[in-house]
C-alpha cells in the first residue's frame, strides 16, 4: 500500500514539475520515407537508448537527428535503479514524465520497456527484478495519461548489461529500463 502512495506522489510531483517547465520543442514528423534514417532497431543495448528512433504509423518517419538531439525532450530514454530495488528515484521523474507526455499525444506509438539488473543476484531473481524496474516506468507512464496497450514490457535481467567490468560504477549502469521507440511502430 506504501509503495502504491510512493507511486501516486511521483506522479503527483512530476506533474507538477512539468507544469512549471517551460514549454518545450515539439518533433515534428519528417516527410521523408519511414526508416530512412541510419538509425539501429535496438534491443536496449546502448545506455540512454542511443541509436533508436520512431516511426508514427501513416504518419512519416520521426528525423533520427531531432529524436537524438541532446535538446529533444525525448533524448532521455533510460531510467536508473539503485541496488536490488524498483522504485524510480526523483532523478528520473522527469524522463518518464517527458516520455509519458510524448507517448499520450501519440497513441499510435508503441514502446519497448525494457528492464535489466546487473548480474550480481540469480538468473530467475534478476529476470524477475528487471520485469519489476519495467513495470515500475510502466505504472507511472499510465498514470501520466499513457494507454497500457501502447507498453510491451520485457526483462532482460543480467543478460543485456552495457557495461561487464565488476565494479560499483558498471553495475549502476546495468540496472536500468530503456524505454525504446522501435523503428517500425505497429498499432
Amino acid at each position: 500500500m506504501i509503495r502504491i502512495y510512493r507511486v501516486v506522489f511521483a506522479a503527483l510531483f512530476a506533474s507538477l514539475l512539468a507544469a512549471c517547465a517551460p514549454t518545450s520543442q515539439t518533433l515534428q514528423p519528417t516527410t521523408g520515407a519511414a526508416g530512412s534514417s541510419a538509425a539501429t532497431s535496438g534491443t536496449g543495448s546502448k545506455a540512454n537508448g542511443q541509436g533508436q528512433a520512431s516511426a508514427l504509423a501513416g504518419q512519416g518517419a520521426l528525423a533520427a537527428e531531432a529524436f537524438n538531439s541532446a535538446t529533444s525532450p525525448l533524448a532521455s530514454r533510460t531510467i536508473y535503479f539503485a541496488f536490488n530495488s524498483s522504485e524510480i528515484t526523483a532523478k528520473y521523474l522527469n524522463v518518464v514524465s517527458k516520455n509519458a507526455q510524448y507517448l499520450a499525444a501519440h497513441p499510435a506509438l508503441h514502446v519497448k520497456l525494457e528492464g535489466n539488473t546487473d548480474d550480481r543476484g540469480s538468473h530467475a531473481y534478476n529476470m524477475a527484478l528487471g520485469e519489476r524496474r519495467a513495470q515500475a516506468v510502466a505504472k507511472l507512464l499510465e498514470l501520466q495519461g499513457v494507454n497500457p496497450q501502447q507498453l510491451d514490457i520485457i526483462s532482460y535481467g543480467e543478460d543485456n548489461p552495457v557495461c561487464t567490468q565488476q565494479d560499483n560504477a558498471c553495475w549502476s549502469l546495468n540496472r536500468r529500463v530503456n524505454i525504446v521507440y522501435p523503428l517500425n511502430s505497429q498499432p
